[in-house]
């Protein structure tokens, strides 16, 4: 079971715009306390644009974020969208290619991360704690 139990402190839908990964990293920029680690803050921020930016480049429609924070315990983030293609951490990813590295980053950066399969498509989460 989940150290984060709902209600989530963001619940917010992502439509699927350009500033998609902003608006996502903003609101939870806006969650995060202000004594919260530099490099806590800057990993977090990172791997909430990877899974929003991939919500732009993987799917058709807008997401859902949901994320928590919770003094002591940390972050979590979901953000579920209606593509029922669970993603995996490439490891073929050519060098030159501009894309392809995301899940990579997110694994290296977060505590724990995953990606379930809903009845109306996926949710892909983190979580970092302290």
């Amino acid at each position: 079971m989940s150290r984060f139990q709902p209600p989530p402190d963001i619940d917010l839908t992502l439509e699927r715009v350009h500033t998609l990964s902003s608006t996502a990293r903003h609101a939870v920029a806006a969650l995060l306390p202000p004594h919260v680690d530099p490099g806590f803050r800057t990993d977090a921020l990172l791997a909430t644009s990877e899974l929003a930016a991939n919500v732009y480049h993987h799917t058709t429609n807008g997401a859902r974020l949901q994320a928590w924070w919770r003094e002591g315990q940390g972050l979590r983030v979901e953000v579920v969208d209606e593509s029922p293609v669970l993603p995996q951490v490439r490891s073929d990813v050519d060098p030159a290619a501009p894309t392809g590295r995301g899940l990579k980053i997110v694994n290296d950066i977060t505590t724990l991360w995953g990606a379930q399969p809903l009845d109306t498509g996926k949710a892909v989460w983190f979580e970092i704690h302290p």
